[in-house]
């Protein structure tokens, strides 16, 4: 079909022009190396190795498998077997929305997620996200199946389907933990359509089913962190430490009273115990007031000697960090707590993802670079495109059952948790674009067939 030659030459195109490889990747592929070569789920130091639990064990897992079928540290193969799975996913929500809509809205989901440059971008990159997306139309399919199945009568077909989608979920947690969100979202969906379909009885048990196969999983991971470091850690920690590494909660506190955008992420956030920081790349907005400003530079003085002699990131800077960022807090509560958190939630979602791509991390600057903020500027509109679609075919549906429902609250949690974090990452909304695919799809239903869903 046309859309799936087309989606197959976009990605195949991005993998042979922008394959992307970052520091994840490589603590990702090294804990790999570590569990094919020691039989140990740890990092490197030099020439040993320790057992860690910063990264859950799916990715890990699918590198290793990556590496013994196509040889040791070879992450292209890593990123041709995720064009793999993504076009999979593009056939799964094409299916999904015909058999949700209809056939005209299949075709729309199918031309959605093959053409979409988002998710393609992150197909060919060394990081979670794309099999993320993979699991979460893996989840929708398996439910959009498992309904049908049950409306039919064909018992043996909803259990196999449950497990399938109980599977989905528990991939998609072993992949990213934050990924749970989407079991919190879709088991009270199964739970309600069973009991409205087939009784209270059969609510429980599918309910129960699909729990156990969704918690078993875990228990070998929760037994290992126990053992491995004495800890009840069923996910990895939401810091993505190990318990005997320090945590710059008073720095992380700090750049949440001022951060806004991806920039900063990168040119600050990210630079504990590795780069300096220059004063001058923090906006306005980080400092209340002259004498505050000086407070700061004299910090990020320290901290910047501390980075030249190796002692950064010392519970005495981060403490000033802290005592800096409850003194922000106290002044201007709303815009701590509130406005900025929103703020992050939106650029999260509206920014135009050219993270991945050679561009200045300050692409708006027109005089600087033109055809950078050009280019970013329309992918900022094709971004809005996608969320206006799938709003006008929330809004297009009139009536929305139980999954559609359950697929909308996926959203909100994710958004929800991304409200709490300290920083900006629009990676972390990619996992929702199989629902937008969805939702932009019954955009184009016919107006008789919207208004009988």
């Amino acid at each position: 079909m046309l859309p799936l030659a087309l989606g197959l030459s976009l990605r195949l195109f991005l993998l042979y022009h922008h394959p992307h490889f970052n520091g994840d990747t490589m603590i990702y592929g090294d804990i790999a190396k570590n569990w094919l070569r020691h039989g140990v789920y740890g990092q490197s130091d030099g020439n040993s190795f320790y057992a860690t639990m910063i990264r859950m064990p799916g990715y890990p897992a699918f590198m290793a498998a990556c590496f013994t079928l196509f040889g040791m540290e070879n992450y292209f193969w890593v990123l041709v077997m995720q064009v793999i799975f993504d076009m999979l996913a593009c056939v799964m929500l094409a299916a999904a929305a015909k058999k949700l809509f209809s056939a005209r809205a299949g075709m729309a989901a199918l031309w959605l997620s093959s053409l979409c440059l988002f998710t393609s971008t992150y197909v060919v990159v060394g990081l979670a996200e794309s099999l993320s997306v993979f699991c979460t139309a893996w989840a929708i399919y398996a439910l959009v199946l498992w309904r049908e199945s049950l409306l039919q009568n064909e018992n043996r077909k909803t259990w196999l389907h449950l497990a399938s989608l109980a599977c989905a979920l528990i991939a998609a947690v072993f992949l990213r933990p934050d990924n749970g969100l989407i079991t919190a979202s879709l088991l009270p969906a199964v739970f309600w359509i069973a009991w409205k379909r087939v009784g209270l009885k059969r609510a429980v048990s599918s309910l129960l089913l699909c729990s156990i196969i969704f918690l078993v999983p875990l228990v070998p991971w929760t037994i290992r962190n126990k053992r491995a470091f004495g800890l009840f850690q069923p996910l990895s920690p939401r810091q993505a430490n190990d318990p005997d590494e320090f945590v710059t909660y008073g720095f992380n506190l700090w750049c949440s009273t001022w951060e806004v955008d991806y920039a900063s992420t990168e040119e600050v956030y990210w630079a504990p115990q590795i780069n300096s920081i220059d004063i001058n790349d923090l906006p306005a907005r980080a400092f209340d007031s002259p004498q505050q400003r000086e407070e700061t530079a004299a910090i990020i003085s320290q901290y910047n000697d501390g980075v030249a002699n190796g002692t950064a990131d010392t519970p005495e800077v981060d403490a000033k960090f802290m005592a800096l960022a409850k003194q922000r807090i106290h002044t201007h509560p709303l815009r701590s707590r509130v406005l900025l958190p929103l703020a992050r939630v939106a650029n999260m979602w509206l920014r135009p993802r050219v993270e991945q791509y050679d561009y200045d991390l300050h692409w708006w600057n027109y005089p600087d670079h033109p055809q950078e903020t050009l280019t970013a500027l329309a992918l900022g509109a094709l971004n809005i495109f996608y969320l206006a679609l799938a709003i006008v075919g929330w809004v297009r549906l009139q009536r929305h059952d139980a999954i559609l429902l359950g697929l909308a609250a996926f959203i909100v949690l994710r958004c929800l948790l991304l409200y709490t974090l300290d920083n900006s990452e629009p990676r972390y909304t990619i996992v929702c674009f199989p629902i937008l695919f969805l939702l932009g799809a019954a955009a184009f239903l016919r107006r008789e067939n919207s208004a009988a869903q």
